[in-house]
């Protein structure tokens, strides 16, 4: 029985111009990656809109919500630039000298940004 490859999912702040087929380049590379490390990227989400300020606000983190993924791939473009720290995301997981960060989703709960993990069964639905 083999182990289940980690599942990345990957919120990209883009705060510059950026156009399909770059976006679609980038996905291709971080999917390529995650495969050359056994790990499976299970989504990809481009922020372009305003700061967010509520974690639910972020489709990323839905993904982790639901179980379907194990680790959050957030960054910052461009690269060097401080963000807008208002957005939630970015304040608490990009340091000012940090374009990019890895988060499993345990120390998401840490920072606030997922619900506790439950001890209760789930219930057939």
């Amino acid at each position: 029985m083999s182990e289940q490859p980690l599942r990345l999912v990957v919120h990209a702040i883009i705060r510059i111009e950026i156009f399909p087929a770059l976006i679609k380049r980038l996905k291709d590379q971080i999917a390529g990656l995650c495969a050359k490390q056994g790990m499976v990227l299970t989504d990809f989400f481009i922020d372009v809109g305003v700061p967010k300020r509520r974690p639910e606000d972020y489709p990323a983190l839905d993904v982790l919500r639901r179980g379907q993924a194990d680790v959050l791939l957030v960054s910052r473009t461009p690269l060097f630039k401080r963000g807008q720290r208002g957005d939630l995301l970015e304040r608490l997981c990009l340091p000012d000298d940090t374009p990019i960060a890895l988060l499993p989703a345990a120390r998401l709960r840490e920072l606030g940004l997922l619900p506790e993990e439950s001890s209760a069964p789930a219930l057939p639905g």
